[in-house]
């Protein structure tokens, strides 16, 4: 599901990410085979009020739907794909982490949907799965928004340290279509 071009571009792609400042990331273009967003993004959960809720019950304007297998047989495929050693493996590749460990929960991760409005603070991801006890290593976000204006805003972040605005080194990235963003949590 990895576009071909990707995977043939692996080891300037690991370089890139190996020597990103502020921390170890890479922002790759063309992500997913073309038919695989296409399918993802029609598949794509329509805003829906129960998953928009937030820790005082309110209704906000990011919906999350943390099961996405159970979306459509296409979410259920990708799924099962980026669960497996044909997805781990290139990603160790694309990285340079060797011996790659899926999370088959998705914990933190299913699909986001943000509003007009909404935003995120800047915070570090977690890197301990309490759950298993094992290090969490990497974030892997693919965006699916088509005809994306950079005057919304909306880009992702990273920040070196967002406490220290006089030396804070940052790298934004717009979230447009079939674009992936990975980096390392730590």
């Amino acid at each position: 599901m990895i576009q071909k071009s990707v995977l043939k571009d692996a080891l300037e792609i690991q370089r890139r990410f190996q020597s990103a400042l502020p921390f170890r990331h890479a922002a790759i273009k063309d992500f997913l085979e073309p038919q695989v967003a296409e399918c993802l993004l029609s598949d794509f959960p329509a805003f829906d009020r129960k998953y928009a809720m937030n820790e005082m019950g309110e209704v906000g304007l990011k919906a999350v739907v943390k099961r996405a297998a159970r979306i459509s047989p296409s979410y259920k495929t990708f799924c099962d794909y980026i669960n497996s050693q044909p997805f781990l493996n290139p990603m160790s590749e694309l990285t340079g982490i060797p011996d790659l460990i899926a999370d088959s929960t998705l914990f933190g991760g299913g699909t986001h949907e943000n509003r007009g409005g909404q935003h995120l603070d800047t915070r570090v991801d977690f890197n301990m799965d309490e759950r298993r006890m094992l290090h969490r290593r990497l974030n892997l976000l693919v965006y699916l928004n088509k005809d994306w204006n950079d005057s919304w805003g909306g880009a992702i972040e990273l920040h070196s340290n967002p406490r220290t605005p006089d030396c804070n080194e940052v790298k934004s990235f717009s979230p447009i279509f079939n674009r992936a963003v990975m980096f390392e949590t730590n």
